[in-house]
């Protein structure tokens, strides 16, 4: 039982953490994005 409860813990650390970079790859992404097009608009 506490194996099982331990690589569910563990499961769901991971998906939570993939989660967490993606949406901040994402954000990067967007924000050097916009900057990029201000600097060559400006």
């Amino acid at each position: 039982m506490k194996q099982f409860y331990e690589s569910s813990l563990w499961n769901f650390s991971t998906t939570l953490l993939n989660r967490i970079n993606k949406t901040t790859l994402l954000i990067i992404d967007t924000f050097f994005q916009k900057l990029h097009l201000y600097t060559v608009h400006s």
